[in-house]
């Protein structure tokens, strides 16, 4: 009986070690921006400690991304803008939305940026 007890410990403290250490993938609505403006992903990370993010910004048809940044080291309260994607009238071409992969969704944050003009849209992700 000690045995199984000890074997079902050791799997449920593996458990949440694996579940530490799992990256999570956040998601904004898409947007659409108007012609001649610019648009970044961002990311921020408002927890204590240091975390790795990667970015991808995405068109409303691309299956794959228009940009992607990798390997983003992000100290506790800091933000990273992702690449910089000139808006255009092309649906294929024309940003429209962010992916993040961070450590965990409670401390980090994925928005998609554009700034046109004067004007910033913040579309942050749920």
């Amino acid at each position: 009986m000690k045995r199984i007890r000890f074997f079902f410990a050791l799997a449920l403290v593996a458990g949440f070690a694996a579940t530490a250490d799992a990256v999570v993938t956040i998601r904004t609505a898409p947007g659409n921006p108007s012609p001649g403006g610019l648009s970044q992903c961002l990311v921020t990370n408002g927890g204590a400690a240091p975390g790795t993010a990667s970015l991808a910004l995405f068109s409303f048809t691309a299956d794959k991304p228009l940009a992607t940044d990798s390997g983003l080291v992000l100290g506790p309260n800091q933000s990273s803008f992702g690449s910089t994607i000139v808006t255009t009238n092309d649906i294929d071409t024309n940003p429209s939305w962010c992916e993040c992969t961070v450590p965990d969704k409670a401390n980090f944050r994925c928005s998609y940026v554009v700034v046109s003009g004067a004007n910033v849209t913040v579309v942050p992700a749920q």
